[in-house]
This record gives structure tokens, sequence and C-alpha cells, in this order.
């Protein structure tokens, strides 16, 4: 029977509720009872000093209309209302104490709000008040019991699910192993989660347990359901690994199977999709070899949830058979005496593997039972015909094939033989290499000359045309398959050739009357040659040659002349080789008069001096070549300058003329070569060699002109013309190359417009007559010459305002406010545009105009370098406006400071130079400057410098120089970096070697000294824009010879 139970409910308004002189509390808001069962309503209340309990009653107010039940006065009396007489009861004590209600025979109809009021007197009609609500319980009970069996794969999570309904709804599980209760808690294999009992990981040793919930809800009794778990794995499979049957007889193998839900069974042979068996047994009558092999016993079952689990063994099965007929194997084979050799017998088909064998030779027992017959040092009486045959534990095998056994042995040293020997130069010769003995015959042949290898494998080795070079001592070995045998001995071959390569040494003499001179002729011949000489003009003077030499011990005027040497060896006359021998011989001058001579004032007379003489002085005779020319750009060219002179040169230089830049120069020899590894067009040009040897007529000079071989560069053509419409325009490319024949072709939108250029004189013009629309775009002018070819693009545009200029900046200001622009101009947009020197002092709003240039239409961006006046000191921006007919631009802005300017008095010791009086008057100051103003010239405020004295030391230069005030600083540090590793300039290009310790520089102006040279040389150098001074140097020649041969 189904216990119900009823609950009471109290609702709380707050902790306790406080009404005038009373309080009253209940612990239990919510109330359950059973069906049928009691209730009781412990309500407690106290009532306020000094007050007096007036009444206190009960009430069901969730009744409609609401239900009195009980009643007691201040006297103690109580009142139970019709309805609750018998069931009503009260337990209370008249001051602070207890004011409990009890019901009996609870149902369903009094569930529902009880309240408890509390009034005391004279406080009104408003009471303490308190409620309770009263619920009828109802135990717990499973809704769904699990099934009777919880199947699981092992291994996965198993869930056992027990839900429950009742009231209240709260519920307790208690889950059992069996009869162990779980605490999943602290069992890791076992959670729980509202009425589910979760099993992780299943073992198989959990299979058949049963498992049983219980739930309460502490109303009655616990409801309780069970399951068994049934736990199911994969088979699992076991069979023999390794089966051996004899061939013909039966195999039986067993395979054992665990598994849950059961398995089916079969086997196969690996490899195989059809079953031999599909039983867990495998049973093969009258076995053959061919059914050895590994078979497969496979279980598989199916789960509860339709996936299959699959188990296999594997069992090798091994059928044993006498070994098939064996094959005898030589090694090495063939075999060389005195090696090893090893015999080895094999059967390729045998299970067992033979355990021994039998050997025979020429028909004759062996005594060797192994599969490998090995001899050491074998010998040519162990050769024969070997067979073999292989026993196992079922039976012997066939008698192999016979196999021969061969022992060789490498050639005996050979000999060689030449015919014909000697032999002459340009015949046929051949050599022969013989072996007498060699078991198998030698298969190659090796062949040295004097040591090194002959490149040559037969034993017979010809040479036809057989050279000079190719003499020398021949050797030779023999190779077989077995070895190599020892060298031949040496065999000499003999060439005989003709006598070359005659010489004479030297092959020119030069020397004085009366020296000895020895010549030596030399020739390469075969047997060795004797040689003849001869002269010319006239004989050999008896006893002066002999064999390979003349010998002359005292050289006479008429030795001199071309002498001939020729040589013979009997197989052939050499060419002739020639000695050219000078004589040098100077007699002693002679007079056309007799001393003393007589002659009367106003006569004529004629002294010649002459002298005979060999040779006569002269002026050196040039020969300049350029190797290779032309040449290719990035490619080496060689400038040789030979120089015939007498005497030897004295200096020679190579210059470009065309940059007159002084290329290499030497002081010693009669030839100069100079060489460029890395051409560049622009290195072609004229170059001019100068020899100088000292005698009239020198030095001289002979030109070369190098041309270069270069694809065409473009000149400076204009890129962009912008032109109006209807107006006419011509374009123009110029380049240059070399070799200058270029071919010009223009395209423009893809399409070739050649046809409708012009080229003349190395400048190709497009014109167009009427621009229209149309003819607006970009047109490729691409020159071609030999080399290659180049291409350049040429817009032409509408006529628009001009771009910005670019490149604003200065390089020069003064104090005076003298300020140096450079800037570069944009496109013109093809209209003459005005460009307008504009400035603004600092903290001024207004530009003001201080210069302006016109740009003709025709300019193609030129550089603008002007000179412009600014009104005094102070910071300025400067821009330049760029304006023509379509609209003005500006170009960037730059800051020029104008500010007062400092004087720098320095000293320069200069250590190279030594003092003199008036040494500064001149020369040296120019010198001087010249290194102050590359120290100086960076800054833009340097205005020049001057030489103000000098002093004795060495040299002590006093100098002034001038730069902005803001530059001073830098400049003093510029000066007293350059002098400090003691070098102003190149010493050996007008620079000096110096003292930095003393030599300074400062803005303070130093005191008078005495003893500075009173001549003060000023040199200005004028940096002002405004201010151009021409320096003219007038040098004067005096020509000390001529005035003294006027004199």
């Amino acid at each position: 029977m189904l216990s119900i139970l009823i609950v009471l409910s109290v609702f709380f308004l707050s902790e306790e509720t406080i009404v005038s002189g009373a309080t009253i509390t209940n612990n239990e808001p919510t109330y359950y009872v059973v069906e049928g069962g009691s209730a009781s309503f412990p309500w407690r209340y106290t009532v306020g000093s000094g007050e007096t309990l007036r009444r206190i009653n009960w009430i069901k107010t969730s009744s409609d209309p609401v239900v009195d039940i009980l009643e007691i006065d201040r006297s103690g009396n109580a009142y139970i209302y019709s309805a609750y007489v018998g069931r009503a009861t009260t337990t209370w004590t008249s001051t602070n104490g207890e004011a409990s209600l009890q019901l009996t025979g609870v149902t369903s109809a009094d569930v529902g709000v009880y309240r408890c009021s509390v009034t005391v007197d004279g406080i009104g009609s408003n009471p303490a008040e308190e409620s309770t609500q009263l619920i009828l319980a109802v135990p717990a009970s499973i809704t769904t019991p699990p099934p009777g069996t919880t199947r699981v794969k092992q291994g996965e999570s198993a869930t056992i699910s027990c839900p429950a309904e009742g009231t209240p709804d709260t519920f307790s599980y208690t889950w059992k192993e069996g009869t162990r209760v779980i605490d999943p808690s602290t069992e890791d294999q076992y959670s729980e989660d509202n009425g589910v009992l979760t099993i992780t990981n299943t073992p198989r040793s959990l299979h058949d347990t049963t498992y049983t919930c219980e739930v309460t809800n502490n109303v009655g009794m616990p409801d309780t359901a069970s399951t068994v778990l049934s736990v199911e794995y994969a088979p699992e499979v076991s069979a023999p690994s390794e089966e051996t049957v004899t061939e013909d007889e039966t195999l039986t193998v067993e395979c054992t199977v665990s598994a849950r839900p059961a398995a089916s069974v079969e086997w196969k042979k690996q490899g195989s999709s059809t079953a031999v068996s599909s039983t867990a047994q495998l049973s093969i009558s009258n076995i053959q070899q061919a059914a050895a092999g590994t078979y497969v016993c496979t279980a598989t079952n199916t789960f509860h949830d339709g996936s299959a689990g699959t188990g296999t063994a594997n069992t090798v099965v091994t059928v044993q058979y006498k070994p098939s007929q064996p094959t005898v194997e030589i090694t090495p084979n063939p075999v060389v005496e005195d090696q090893t050799v090893t015999l080895t017998c094999s059967s390729d088909d045998s299970v067992p593997p033979p355990a021994s064998y039998s050997w025979t030779r020429d028909g004759q027992s062996v005594s060797h039972s192994g599969g490998t017959l090995t001899f050491t040092n074998v010998q040519r009486g162990e050769a024969g015909q070997y067979r073999c045959t292989a026993t196992n534990v079922v039976g012997t095998s066939q008698e192999s094939g016979a196999v021969g056994l061969v022992v060789n042995y490498k050639p005996s040293q050979p000999t060689v033989d030449i015919t014909p020997n000697p032999v002459v130069e340009d015949q046929t010769v051949t050599l022969t290499c013989s072996s007498d003995e060699s078991v198998p015959p030698p298969t190659s042949y090796t062949w040295t000359r004097d040591g090194q290898s002959v490149s040559h494998s037969r034993g017979t080795l010809t040479i036809n045309n057989v050279q000079r070079g190719e003499a020398g001592q021949y050797r030779c070995t023999a190779t077989n398959v077995v070895g190599t045998s020892q060298e031949s001995g040496p065999v000499g071959l003999v060439v005989n050739y003709e006598p070359s390569g005659t010489t004479v040494t030297p092959s020119t003499a030069v020397e004085k009357e009366g020296d000895p001179l020895t010549l030596t002729c030399t020739a390469d011949g075969n047997p060795d040659p004797t040689f003849t000489w001869s002269k010319a003009p006239g004989p050999i003077p008896a006893g002066i040659a002999n064999n390979n030499t003349t010998q002359i011990t005292s050289l006479h005027r008429n030795d001199a002349g071309t002498y001939t040497c020729t040589a013979d060896n009997g197989i052939g006359q050499s060419d002739s080789a020639t000695s050219i021998v000078d004589v040098l011989y100077l007699d002693t001058p002679t007079l056309n008069q007799t001393s003393p001579v007589t002659v009367s004032e106003g006569d004529s007379v004629s002294v010649r001096c002459s002298a005979v003489a060999y040779p006569i002085a002269d002026s050196p005779e040039l020969i300049v070549t350029a190797t290779p020319n032309p040449v290719h750009e990035t490619q080496s060219v060689s400038l040789t300058c030979e120089a015939n002179s007498n005497p030897d040169v004295t200096s020679m230089t190579w210059m470009f003329v065309e940059t007159g830049e002084t290329l290499l120069q030497q002081t010693t020899g009669n030839s100069l070569i100079y060489t460029n590894n890395f051409v560049s067009h622009e290195n072609a040009g004229v170059y001019r060699c100068t020899a100088d040897n000292g005698v009239v007529g020198s030095p001289v000079s002979k030109e070369t002109t190098l041309n270069v071989n270069f694809i065409p560069i473009f000149n400076h053509t204009r890129d962009r013309y912008a032109i109006g419409r209807s107006q006419p325009v011509t374009l123009e490319c110029s380049a240059f190359a070399y070799p200058p024949q270029i071919v010009y072709t223009w395209m423009k939108g893809g399409y070739d417009i050649t046809g409708n250029a012009t080229s003349q004189d190395g400048v190709s013009t497009f014109y167009i007559a009427d621009v229209e629309r149309e003819n607006y775009g970009d047109y490729t002018c691409t020159a071609t010459n030999e080399h290659g070819q180049r291409a350049t693009v040429i817009q032409l545009v509408a006529e628009t305002k001009p771009e910005p200029s670019t490149n604003l900046d200065y390089t020069k200001k003064t104090a005076a406010g003298n300020v140096t622009l450079i800037w570069t101009a944009a496109s013109n947009g093809g209209l003459k545009t005005d460009h307008t020197v504009q400035y603004r002092l600092d903290g001024t709003t207004d530009w003001v105009i201080v210069k302006q240039v016109t740009e003709e239409a025709s300019k193609n961006r030129p550089e603008f370098t002007e000179n412009v006046k600014l009104p005094g000191k102070g910071q300025y921006e400067i821009r330049i406006q760029a304006e023509n007919s379509q609209g003005a631009v500006y170009s960037n802005v730059i800051q020029v400071l104008i500010e007062d300017n400092r004087i720098l008095y320095g000293t320069l010791a200069i250590t190279s130079v030594q003092y003199s009086k008036g040494i500064c008057d001149g020369e040296l100051s120019n010198r001087i400057v010249t290194q102050v103003n590359s120290i100086f010239e960076l800054y833009k405020g340097y205005e020049g410098a001057e030489v103000t004295g000098c002093r004795s030391g060495s040299v002590l230069a006093d100098f002034e120089a001038t730069v902005a005030q803001s530059e001073s600083a830098a400049a003093q540090t510029s000066y007293t970096s350059n002098l400090i590793d003691g070098q102003l300039g190149n010493p050996d290009e007008n620079g000096f070697t110096v003292d930095p310790e003393n030599s300074r520089i400062s803005e303070t102006e130093p005191a008078d000294i005495s003893g500075v040279d009173s001549t003060v040389i000023i040199i200005a150098v004028a940096i002002s824009a405004v201010v151009l001074i021409a320096v003219v140097v007038v040098v004067v020649v005096i020509a000390r010879r001529h005035a003294a041969r006027g004199g």
C-alpha cells in the first residue's frame, strides 16, 4: 500500500514576526505528513513586558473562505471549531511559551497553509502572525527499472539508470555490487549522477555481477531495482605457432577460442580469401610442399551494438621433403694456383635444410661431408669435374651436375721487340710484347715509356709517323684473368730526325770596335748535327768559325753584318738562323781647315767639324698599337708603345687625349704597355704615347685611336612633350654607339610606326602636323646596332601647368646676404615657364620675389644655378615658384641663415719646405690657400682665405679664413683633424708635410709677431655669387739659351 505524507509549510515574512507587544516563531515552515498521520505545528510566542495576552487562534488560510480551527482566550479556554473537533488539539503556555497545534488523521483535504495569530490587550486589533505549509508526502519509487541484463563491451563504460519520483523529490541512492555497497565518491571505477551509475573501463571480471539500486526520499520504505552485468569481449584465439608434417602425411591443427558472445571460427591460408576449414580444427590429408605456409585461425562475434569483434592466431605449417637436385658453385672461378677456392653444394629446395653432403671428383669420392669444400693453396692437380649430393631427415637428393674446377696462372715475364730500330721520324715502327707461358692467354697489355704510362692495351704497339718525343725506354706487362706478369726488361726506341729549331745566340749584337764577340749556333737533331757559317756582306774571315761557334777576338767595323748558321746531320738540313752584328765606332773628329786659320776682316770663312761614327744618335721612332681594336665593352685592352731609340729613352708616357689624364709613365725601358681590364665606352678616343731620349727632336709623340664596341646609348633625349591640340610637334630620339650605324624603330600602342619617322645624322624624328587626342600617349624609340639595342619611352601629353622643381638647395652664402642657389626644373608642361625665387624672413607671412628666370618650352628639365641677394641678417625660407599659362606650383622650402661671419686666425707649420725671405710672395701662398680651401669649402658660409705672412722655423705660414658664425667651431675642428696625421693634401701633388703641434687655429687674432716676412700675399678666393674675380696669370719664359746665342 502506498503511504502518503502531508507536509505543513510555514511562510516566513521575516526571521520572526513582531506585531505590537507580541512575537511568534515557527522552525518548520514546511511540514510533510503521510496520509492518515498526525501533524504537529511547533509555534512559539512571547508577550512583551507589561502586556496581557488576549487570545491565540489557529486558522487555515489556504481555504476559501478561511477556515477557523481552534482558539484560546486569555483565561486559557480552548475552543475547537466543529470541523476539527476530535482532530485538533493544542499545547500552549500562558506566557512566553508554546502555542503548538496538533492535527490527527491527516488527509489530502488538509493540505494547505496554516496560520497562528497572537493578540494582546491595548495594542489594537493587529495580531502577531506566522504561517506553516502542510504538504502530503509520497514515498520514492523507481519509474523505469534497468533491464534484467545490462550488456557492455570490455573496456568500455556501462551505465545503469534508476529514475525515481516522489514527494519530496529529493532522492538518496544506494548502489550495490552484489551485496557490497559501492561508494562512488572514493572508487575511481564508479561515478553516480542523479540516479545513473557509470562503470568505467569495464573489466571482464564483472561479468554476471548483479547491480542493485536503492532510492529513498525519507518517506516510507526505499524502492529497489536490479540488473545483471554482461561483459562482452572480442574473441581470444590461440593455436600452435608451428606445426611440422612430412610430405604426403595428414596435418591436424586445433585452435582454441574464448569469446562473449560466442564466435564463429574459420581457417584460411595467409594470402588466400578461401576458407580451408569452417571449424576450429584444420585438417589437410596427403599434404604437399605447396601447402606449406602460414595458416590463420579467425574467430568473429557480434556485440550488442551490432559491431564485430575479431581474434586471430597464426600457425606456421612446415612440410618436410628431401633436398632437390643440388648445384655446385666454385668461387673464385677460374681459380688461380696457390689461392684459396671454395666449392659450394646448394640445394634450392629442402625442408629441413640438408644435414650432410657427399662429394666426388672425376667419379672418385672426396672425403668431405659439409656443403662447402675449400682448397687452400689450390694446385693444378686438384682441377677436375666435381659433383655432390645433399641429405636431410627425409632422404637424399639426386646427384648434381658436374662442374669443372680450372686452375689458372698468370703470364711469365714478357719481352719487347722493336722493328725497325732505329727509325726515322715520320716513319712507322712496331713494338711487340710476348709472353711464352700463360693460362689462359693474356687478354691485355700495359706499356710504359721512360716510366710513364702509354695509352695502349694490346700486345702490338704500332706508332705511325713516329715523332722524336716518342723515343725512349719501352717496357710492357701481360695480364690475363689470373693476374699481371712481371714487367719486361727495357728496350730503347731510337728516333732519328733532321735538325730543327736552329738559333744563333745572340740574335743581335751591338758591340764596340775592338771588343771580342762569340756567336753560338744550336739546333735539335738526332744524330747530332754539324754546323756551317756564312756572312753577308763579305766572307767569313778564316779561322773564326768552329762547328757551332764563331769567335772574333777583336771586332773590326768590317765584321758588321748578318751571320747565317745552317745545321745538317745526314737525315736532313735545318732552316738557317741569323745574328745581326752591329759594330760601334767613333773616329777622331776632323776639321776642314788647318789651324791656325787666317782670314781678313769682312771675309767669310767656313769651318766644318766632322767625324766617322756608328750609330748616329736620333730621336725615338714610335710604334703604337691597341689590342684588340675595336674592343667590346667590359673586355680588356692593351695599349703598347714600342720605341726604337738611340740612345734608350729616359721617359715614356701614355695619356688619354680626350681628358688629358696621364695613364702610365716610366723612366726606363723602350716599351710601355697600358692595360685596361674593364673597358667602358667612355674609354674610346685618342691615346698618345710620348717618349724622350734627350736627343734633339725629342720628345716625340704618336697617337692611336681606340674604338669601343657598345650598344646604343641615348643622348639626353627629351622624355616628355606637352603640346596643345591642333599644334605641330616633332618627337626627337638620338643615341650614340660604335659602330655608329644605328637603326631606329618607333612603336606606339603595340604598333610599329617607324614608317612615319625620319632619321638623319644619327637623329630620328617623328613629326605630327596636327596633334589630336589619339596622338597623346607613350612612344617607344628603339636604337639598334650590330651589338644590341636599347629603348626609351617618350611621352606626348597635353599642355599642363608645370611640375614642382626639385632638389632646391644652396651651395654658398656670405654675411652680406649673397646666396648661391641650385635646383632642377621638372616638366614645364610644354609651355614657357617662369621660375621665380621667393623668400620670407622668419616670423613673416608674405613671400618676396628676389629673382626670376625664364625656361623656354623646348627645354627638358634644366638645372639652374642662380645668385641672389638677401636684404639682411636673419633666418630665411626660400622656395621656387614655377608658373606657366596653365598655373603655378612650388618647390620644396629650404632654410638659409644669414649671420655674421668669423675670421679664423691660423698658423700652418710646414716641415716639407725650408724658409727663405720672400718665400710667400707667389707660388707657395697659392699652394697654401689651395690646401686650406680643401678643408673649409665644405662649409657653405666659407668666404675664402688669405696668407698674411710667413715666418722661419721650417715655414710658419699665418693665414686668415672667413666662415659663418654657426660653422666656426666645426671648421676649427676640421682643420685640426686634417693635420693630425702630419699631412695636408698629397705632398707629391702640391700638398705639405706639417707639424700638427705647432699648427693652430682660433677666433682670437694673435699679437703682432716680429720677423714676419714683410711681403703679404693676398689670394682671394671669391665665393660670393655676385662678384667674379678673374685671375690672370702671366707666364714669362726666359729663353736663356737663345739669349746666350744672341750674346
